[in-house]
């Protein structure tokens, strides 16, 4: 990068923080002239404050219940899991933006105490989440609509194939074939076409 970008040029990096630090270590040198941006957590304060935006007026008494919790940190799991952008997505997608509508006492309850747990719950509702509320587009429209309408069920299954696929470098795929990740663990998408869809697949 250093030697590729002039003086009047503009970049934005975002890397993982670990990461980061052992390119730079390895490299024995850093982007020249660059600012280090690094994200603090979110506070509850500030998860709930965006909470409320995304809610249509009035706030029913469930989301004002657990809003308040959150202001006054006395849903620590939920702070946590709303630390992080993806918590509040993931949230946002579940019980605000799903349609029916989840009641939000779920979150607060005994089974989900804990981070783990409330983060498993909202992956869980996730795909039947954003397929609901998306109608099919046409192709002209909005790209990131889907073309035809997809069955939450049917949906899961074919991610979970997928996902059989990514296992860790040195194990082997459901075929027995080593799995689509490189030798660093990270995922060789572009290897999934060739082992996943045979040619009869692509013609159906």
């Amino acid at each position: 990068l250093n030697r590729s970008l002039r003086d009047c040029d503009q970049l934005i990096l975002t890397s993982r923080t670990d990461e980061f630090a052992a390119a730079v270590a390895e490299a024995d040198d850093v982007v020249s002239g660059a600012a280090v941006v690094e994200p603090e957590s979110i506070t509850p304060f500030a998860a709930a404050a965006y909470l409320t935006l995304c809610l249509r007026r009035p706030i029913s008494q469930g989301w004002a219940d657990l809003i308040e919790l959150l202001r006054t940190k006395k849903a620590p799991a939920l702070a946590e899991v709303l630390s992080v952008p993806l918590g509040l997505w993931l949230t946002r997608a579940v019980y605000i933006d799903a349609r029916p509508r989840p009641d939000p006492q779920r979150l607060l309850a005994p089974e989900l105490g804990t981070v783990g747990a409330l983060r498993a719950h909202l992956f869980e509702y996730l795909v039947p989440a954003l397929l609901g509320p998306r109608d099919p587009s046409h192709p002209t429209a909005e790209h990131l609509r889907p073309r035809r309408n997809w069955e939450p069920d049917a949906a899961r299954r074919w991610l979970a194939l997928l996902a059989a696929y990514f296992v860790p470098p040195g194990e082997p795929d459901p075929q027995g074939r080593p799995g689509q990740r490189d030798a660093q663990g990270e995922i060789a998408w572009w290897r999934l076409g060739a082992r996943v869809f045979d040619q009869r697949s692509l013609i159906q």
